[in-house]
């Protein structure tokens, strides 16, 4: 395995220095660096940062890592909920990108690039909505700054063309096609179509879904796609009566739970947001105690909006084994402001 004094020297010839050349920048005798990169002392620790500076890497990059440990590295980093530095993105890229090169067949360097790419644009559409929002404060009623704050902040969209998601569907409808295995897709299609009210291709879909897809969502993108057709209140009995038939399926109570939710159904939704947790396998998401927070305050509930907030915490502690990072302090940001 790589030794950090490899990576010196690996890291030193590439940036044209002797030892004695790096030895004077970081004010340190020519014996020293000789001993890092024989193996036979490593640089204090007091010097890493220096180190990492003078080379323009991160401190772990000075590290030698096994491959198994490198992903397992990437992805604790990604799931850490704070953005990547610039030198951090561009590290783990090089490494997913040549682990593509070396095997173009390679399932979990692909898809981690895949991962790394998409945590790395939600980190740049938060800068992007933080500074179009200041720059909105000096140059106030500008449509550029707001289209930026909606856009990267997913707002909602008022183009037809813009908004419909017609590019997607035809990728889930091709997927389907050439790989009809990729059974998963029929929820994503089924959600799609009926997001942009293309509800006859719906049906369509669905009836195939039961026949090549036997899943119990089934039940529940029938309702939906007869409440796009008529309206909310006509089916309401029909998904109170679908989450009582799979009080054990998290996946139904959720859907059922969302749909209420955004139909101002707070106190019915809140029992079966409950439910969905309390039967989802762990590690569980932390979804259903954010959904009971926002019902909580469009009741004017704060003291049990607190509540959730707080069992979000232990959530995230108990089955994620998170106690500090971005998510913890964004959680408890909205706890004090509520207190």
């Amino acid at each position: 395995m790589k030794t950090i004094g490899d990576t010196i020297k690996e890291l030193r010839l590439k940036a044209g220095l002797s030892q004695s050349q790096l030895a004077e920048r970081l004010g340190i005798s020519n014996q020293a660096v000789s001993k890092w990169e024989t193996q036979f002392s490593q640089p204090d620790i007091s010097l890493l940062p220096d180190l990492a500076t003078l080379f323009g890497v991160s401190i772990d990059s000075l590290f030698g890592y096994t491959k198994e440990k490198m992903y397992a590295r990437i992805d604790s980093r990604i799931a850490s909920e704070t953005c990547l530095t610039n030198s951090e993105f561009a590290e783990f890229e090089k490494f997913l990108l040549d682990e593509i090169r070396d095997d173009s067949s390679h399932y979990d360097a692909t898809s981690t690039l895949g991962y790394l790419y998409f945590k790395q644009s939600e980190g740049l559409a938060q800068k992007a909505s933080i500074y179009a929002k200041k720059a909105l404060e000096l140059s106030p009623n500008s449509k550029a700054d707001l289209t930026i704050i909606n856009n990267a902040s997913r707002g909602a969209l008022y183009d037809w063309d813009t908004k419909n998601h017609h590019e997607l569907i035809d990728y889930y409808q091709k997927t389907l096609r050439i790989a009809p295995e990729n059974k998963r897709v029929y929820a994503f299609l089924l959600d799609n179509l009926i997001e942009d009210g293309r509800l006859n291709e719906a049906k369509d879909y669905l009836e195939e879904s039961y026949q090549k897809n036997p899943d119990r969502l089934n039940d529940y993108y029938s309702i939906l796609i007869t409440e796009k057709e008529t309206s909310f209140s006509s089916v309401k009995t029909q998904y109170l009566d679908l989450a009582a038939r799979y009080p054990d399926d998290w996946r139904v109570l959720f859907s059922v739970a969302n749909s209420l939710s955004q139909h101002e159904c707070y106190e019915e939704a809140i029992p079966i947001w409950r439910a969905a947790f309390e039967t989802q396998e762990k590690p569980r998401y932390t979804d259903y105690h954010y959904a009971m927070a926002q019902c909580y305050l469009r009741l004017g509930d704060k003291a049990n909006a607190i509540k959730a907030y707080q069992d979000m915490l232990t959530v995230l502690k108990e089955d994620w084994d998170y106690q500090f990072g971005a998510e913890v302090d964004r959680i408890q940001q909205k706890i004090e402001a509520l207190a």
